[in-house]
């Protein structure tokens, strides 16, 4: 088994490339099929290298046996404590985006349960101030003729605050449980169908008005 500093490693220098290859018809899946953890992570990962005017190279020395290694690690302790955001539940915070629909649609448990949608998210976030507590999301769901909503889901920690963004599309796979829809998966719509599913939606509005 992989020790953590292994698996960032293995991922930041090989798997990345392969996980975001947009010809890789099992796009951010492992090779068990299963989907990559800490995906919102990886991406921010990858956006940000590309951002860099310089090449990065990124290597694993075992242990701190040198003072050059020990002033390194160091330093990645106090800018892991100073720069990465943290949830901060002592203050519940929901990011709200206006609706497609206006002020004047309803909110309602989502009820298309046990499916893939194609969702617009309004408004995320914890749905109470304890620690590891779950995240509600409150989003519309676009479908090819027609949106629907708005309804409310709610999803983990991991995927609310990692991965969900107000305002962006992505396809969310739902549970079987009508009483607690659950969002299992998202995968955030890539920035060539996102124009298109825009065009969609504007298409929509002007129909309906």
């Amino acid at each position: 088994m992989l020790t953590f500093l292994e698996y960032v490693v293995n991922g930041a220098t090989s798997w990345i490339f392969y996980w975001s290859n947009p010809f890789n018809k099992e796009k951010w899946k492992k090779a068990d099929g299963g989907t990559v953890k800490h995906k919102g992570l990886w991406k921010d990962f990858l956006r940000e290298k590309n951002k860099l005017k310089f090449s990065l190279s990124i290597e694993w020395i075992k242990g701190k046996s040198t003072q050059e290694t020990k002033d390194v690690d160091k330093l990645a302790k106090k800018a892991a404590k100073s720069i990465i955001k943290k949830p901060n539940f002592g203050h519940v915070v929901f990011k709200i985006r206006r609706s497609l629909l206006g002020r004047g649609s309803g909110l309602n448990l989502l009820s298309e349960i046990g499916q893939t949608h194609l969702i617009r998210v309004c408004s995320h976030g914890p749905v109470s101030r304890k620690k590891g507590s779950e995240y509600e999301v409150r989003c519309e769901i676009i479908k090819e003729n027609s949106i629907e909503g708005r309804f409310k889901a709610f999803t983990s920690q991991e995927i609310g605050y990692g991965n969900i963004n107000g305002g962006h599309y992505y396809y969310a796979t739902v549970n079987n449980d009508e009483k607690l829809p659950w969002i299992t998966e998202v995968e955030e719509v890539s920035e060539k169908e996102l124009i298109l599913i825009k065009k969609r939606v504007d298409f929509i509005l002007k129909k309906e008005k």
